[in-house]
């Protein structure tokens, strides 16, 4: 599973991780009530600390994206709207963004539909 994960971007490198396994759910790529890889398996795969792999995954597990199976094993939870939740929080991010900004609403809009017509065109 390819991550691009950041050390220098101030973001901890778990929740990147955490988030990036969140886009992976929502994409399909994982689906739900499948195994998601094992904690050394990522963490060695990824060249991070097991325990960075831990404490993602236990985000992971308290909103319910990965569920921890007896044994040990991880699988993915339910997913259900979890793309349109994680669009969201990009949304209310890019708002508080533009209020610091004094960015109006009209404004906003008006480059998401234009940032739109340009990757349609290009």
């Amino acid at each position: 599973m390819h991550l691009p994960l950041d050390p220098a971007n101030g973001v901890p490198l778990y929740l990147q991780l955490a988030d990036g396994i969140r886009g992976v759910v929502a994409s399909g790529a994982l689906v739900e009530g499948g195994e998601a890889p094992s904690l050394r398996t990522l963490a060695a795969e990824l060249r991070v600390n097991y325990h960075t792999v831990a404490r993602a995954y236990h985000e992971l597990e308290a909103d319910g994206t990965i569920v921890r199976q007896r044994g040990g094993a991880y699988v993915v939870g339910a997913v259900g709207d979890l793309g349109w939740r994680l669009i969201r929080q990009d949304v209310e991010a890019l708002w508080r963004r533009a209020e610091a900004l004094s960015v109006g609403e009209d404004a906003l809009v008006a480059l998401v539909r234009s940032t739109a017509r340009e990757r349609q065109c290009g």
